[in-house]
């Protein structure tokens, strides 16, 4: 009888439980770093009060021991699709939709980064906005900035790479 009693809480708690609740955030993309998908565990986003947002895509690369994040800064969320533009200056200087590829060899170290490829067409799609949900796709294509004044610290990336076919969900609680 605790069996079946036990066995119908359970089903009714993992019924009502919507699939947001258990994947809240996610990202992922086709990288050419290592010809797989890269996924990217924290995707965060803030959104300010001039209908932009910013959001940040962070990936723990265990084999290598690197932290990667993709910022992406000046969203305007009335546009469906943006293009992002290269930038190698101080980002707050800007007010274009801009993105950067940030290796860090810890949590409170900075290594080399990365800007967008001109060359390219990098973009971001908004599919879905509200004020606690952003859902979209990407495709980013990045090189290595020219005035870092950092050593190379994670070598198995090359001077240019990219992640395409991404989507990305975030969620605030």
């Amino acid at each position: 009888m605790k069996k079946s009693i036990l066995y119908v809480i359970l089903v009714c708690l993992f019924s009502s439980c919507d699939k947001d609740q258990i994947k809240q955030q996610h990202a992922e993309g086709w990288s050419s770093i290592s010809n797989s998908n890269m996924e990217f565990v924290d995707v965060e986003f803030y959104k300010s009060d001039a209908d932009t947002v910013s959001l940040t895509f962070t990936h723990y690369d265990n084999e290598h021991n690197f932290i990667y994040e993709i910022i992406i800064l000046n969203v305007l969320t009335n546009l469906d699709s943006i293009n992002l533009i290269f930038h190698d200056g101080v980002s707050s200087k800007s007010n274009s939709p801009i993105a950067y590829f940030y290796v860090k060899p810890s949590e409170d170290t900075l290594g080399e980064h990365y800007v967008i490829d001109s060359t390219h067409n990098s973009f971001l799609i908004l599919e879905s906005v509200s004020k606690t949900r952003l859902i979209g796709r990407f495709n980013f294509h990045f090189i290595l900035s020219e005035i870092s004044l950092l050593p190379k610290h994670a070598v198995h990336i090359p001077d240019a790479f990219s992640i395409t076919d991404g989507r990305f969900h975030a969620k605030k609680d």
